[in-house]
C-alpha cells in the first residue's frame, strides 16, 4: 500500500472505498455498506486502541524496513487482539451497585455504631439526672430533717429552761412558806431584820407584777 502524507481521515476512508471496489471487483460486492456499523464502533475504546496500533505501526515504516515493520505491526496488532476487552455497561453498572452496596452497608454500619452510642450517653445522661434528683430530693428532706430537729431542740431547751423555772420557783415557795410559818420572837433583832429581808425578796421575785 501506498501511504500518501497529509491524508486525513475522511480521505483515507474515501481511498479505501475505492481498494475494496478493486479487490472485490470479480465478486460483485459493489461499494462497502457497513459505514453506519462502523460509525457507532469507531469510537468505542477497543477499536481506538486497535486503530492507533495501526497508525503507531505506519508510522514506523519507512524505506529499507518496510518487511520489519510490517510483521512488528502484525505483531502490535495480535498484541492489541490480547488485551482485555472494556469493561461493558452491564458490567461496570453491576460493580458500580455493588459498590454503592458495599458503601450503604458500611454507612449503616457506623449508623447503627453512632446510636448506639447515642443511645448510651442518652441513658448515662438519664442516670446523671435520676442521681442528681435523688440527690436534691434527698438534700431537701435532709435540710427539712435538721429544721425539724432543730426546732424540737430549740423546744426541748425551752422546755428544760421552764422545768428549771418551776422547779426554782417550787423551791423558793417552799422557802417563803417555811420563813412565814418561823416564830420571830426568839430571834435576835439582826435575825429578824435578815429575815425580814429575805421574806421580802422571796416576795418580790414570787409575786412581781410582769
Amino acid at each position: 500500500m501506498i501511504y500518501t502524507s497529509g491524508y486525513n481521515d475522511q480521505m483515507w476512508i474515501e481511498k479505501a472505498h475505492v481498494f475494496y471496489i478493486q479487490d472485490n471487483e470479480k465478486l460483485s460486492l459493489g461499494p462497502f455498506v457497513l459505514m453506519e456499523v462502523w460509525n457507532i464502533v469507531k469510537t468505542e475504546a477497543k477499536w481506538i486502541t486497535y486503530n492507533n496500533g495501526l497508525k503507531n505501526a505506519r508510522k514506523r515504516k519507512g524505506p529499507g524496513n518496510e518487511k520489519e515493520v510490517e510483521d512488528e505491526g502484525h505483531i502490535d496488532i495480535d498484541e492489541l487482539d490480547d488485551q482485555p476487552r472494556p469493561m461493558g455497561q452491564k458490567h461496570a453498572k453491576k460493580l458500580k451497585y455493588s459498590k454503592s452496596k458495599e458503601v450503604e452497608t458500611i454507612d449503616l454500619d457506623e449508623l447503627d455504631k453512632f446510636g448506639k452510642i447515642q443511645d448510651e450517653q442518652n441513658a448515662n445522661r438519664l442516670k446523671v439526672l435520676e442521681m442528681q434528683q435523688k440527690l436534691s430530693s434527698e438534700k431537701i428532706e435532709q435540710t427539712k430533717l435538721a429544721h425539724l430537729a432543730a426546732k424540737e431542740q430549740k423546744e426541748a431547751a425551752q422546755m428544760q429552761r421552764e422545768a428549771r423555772k418551776f422547779e426554782l420557783e417550787t423551791k423558793m415557795f417552799e422557802t417563803y412558806n417555811r420563813l412565814l410559818s418561823m416564830d420571830v420572837s426568839m430571834m435576835s433583832n439582826e435575825e429578824k431584820e435578815e429575815h425580814a429581808n429575805t421574806m421580802k425578796c422571796l416576795k418580790k421575785k414570787l409575786f412581781a407584777e410582769n
